[in-house]
């Protein structure tokens, strides 16, 4: 059987068994302090460690999920390096990664409800009602950021004698 074959004949199965046991021993700090020495097979002591560290707790879900609910655009750019669409974005793999089920739709409307309900805001955001994607939605707010920061144009002054 080739070496990374997923089934091996049962002359190598004991082999391979005692590597992924002791790849796994030998990766885990203090294997005897977290109760691990009584495990007898690779599969028991994987099924151990998934249980002890891979559980999230309701807790924190709900605070994930509170700080994406929670958050604010207060001014600055939206999209690009460190604008505000990215925030929102980190904000909602955190809360999904630790089990919030949180639809695109519903990222969209959070991250549209995050913005101030002003009279610059309000026709922007009243247009993005039926908006699907959340890249546009982003690009159409910077859009309107970017207009509503930007100086009027002044006609050029003409000197008169």
């Amino acid at each position: 059987t080739a070496v990374n074959g997923p089934n091996p004949n049962k002359l190598e199965y004991p082999i391979r068994e005692l590597v992924a046991y002791l790849t796994l021993w030998s990766n885990i700090k203090s294997p005897n302090a977290l109760g691990l020495g009584t495990m007898k097979t690779s599969s028991d002591l994987w099924s151990h460690l998934e249980k002890e560290f891979m559980v999230v707790s309701k807790s924190s879900r709900k605070r994930k999920e509170d700080a994406l609910h929670n958050c604010r655009y207060t001014g600055g750019g939206i999209t690009g390096n460190g604008g505000y669409a990215e925030k929102i974005r980190a904000l909602y793999k955190d809360a999904t990664d630790t089990g919030a089920t949180i639809s695109d739709e519903q990222l969209i409307t959070l991250f549209v409800d995050s913005f101030p309900r002003s009279p610059e805001w309000l026709p922007i955001l009243a247009g993005l009602a039926d908006e699907s994607n959340f890249n546009v939605t982003a690009n159409r707010l910077s859009g309107t950021a970017q207009l509503r920061t930007r100086e009027p144009l002044r006609p050029p002054h003409r000197n008169r004698r």
